[in-house]
């Protein structure tokens, strides 16, 4: 899958897990067939740095970047959707 972000989300917890996050991976299928039954995901998160000191002074500083790998199991769900009908 690839990630979709538009902030840098939300650390999971049970508790944050109903509120969502604004950063996505949706996987196309599960890692059962990986070794392990995980699936290694690349993380990789740059920053632009501007600041602003307390005598006023203000600046840039060059790109931080920042990555590593992790894994994570992805479990597979499948559904049937039907169109309820009418109780007798």
């Amino acid at each position: 899958g690839t990630a979709t972000c538009t902030g840098f989300g939300i650390p999971w917890s049970e508790e944050n897990d109903s509120k969502g996050t604004d950063c996505k991976i949706v996987f196309d299928r599960s890692s059962a067939h990986f070794k392990d039954a995980v699936t290694p995901v690349d993380v990789k998160v740059s920053y632009a740095i501007t600041y602003t000191a307390t005598d006023g002074a203000t600046g840039t500083m060059d790109t931080h970047t920042t990555s590593t790998t992790t894994t994570i199991p992805v479990a597979e769900i499948q559904v049937i959707n039907t169109q309820p009908t009418k109780q007798p």
